[in-house]
């Protein structure tokens, strides 16, 4: 490696992120983030003690890009929910080499600012926290099983396929409706767990 720019924490974040658009996050490694800045792998550790925390903070830059709340913060919930939502969904059918690594991510503190101001909004709307928070569930479910779906539609696309693409974009939204449905039937009786 030869020595030349000294690289900051946004560098490696934007290093890494070059490398899970092309090869995924599950196929990051320091190793390959080092040789995208042409720097050793050792440099990285300067600013992230391990691949997990860079894996976290790339994914809070990548929702950082993708702008998933309304501009106009006063809408209903509803709105609210629906517009947040086809954010969500459009980032990642954009992106979808993040698929196969939700769950098993440290959420940094923007993915944890997500879930807070989807709990927030909720809750100011009558909802309890744990109705708010199953609400976060079942649309961010409900988003990565489209996205997927979508994506595997992608893969074989031909004119039929697009046709096959815009009925499941349709589907994606009905199914957003019906959790909106579900949140509004239960915003006032708390949803017992299933034992």
């Amino acid at each position: 490696m030869t020595q030349g720019k000294k690289h900051n924490r946004a560098d490696y974040i934007n290093a890494a992120l070059t490398v899970i658009a092309r090869e995924g996050a599950e196929k990051l490694s320091m190793r390959k983030v080092a040789s995208q800045l042409n720097v050793s792998a050792m440099a990285i550790y300067k600013h992230f003690s391990n691949k997990d925390e860079l894996i976290s903070a790339s994914l809070d830059t990548f929702i950082a890009k993708s702008s998933v709340y309304p501009q106009n913060e006063d809408i209903n919930w509803q709105d609210w929910l629906r517009h947040t939502a086809d954010r969500m969904f459009t980032a990642l059918h954009g992106e979808i080499s993040w698929l196969p690594v939700f769950g098993s991510i440290k959420r940094g503190p923007l993915a944890q600012e997500v879930l807070t101001h989807f709990v927030k909004k909720l809750t100011a709307s009558g909802f309890s926290e744990q109705q708010a928070c199953d609400g976060y569930f079942a649309i961010i479910h409900t988003v990565i099983g489209a996205a997927s779906i979508q994506s595997s539609l992608g893969r074989y696309a031909n004119d039929e396929d697009n046709e096959r693409e815009s009925s499941h974009r349709h589907q994606f939204t009905n199914s957003i409706e019906f959790v909106i449905l579900a949140l509004e039937q239960n915003r006032t009786e708390l949803i017992q767990p299933l034992n």
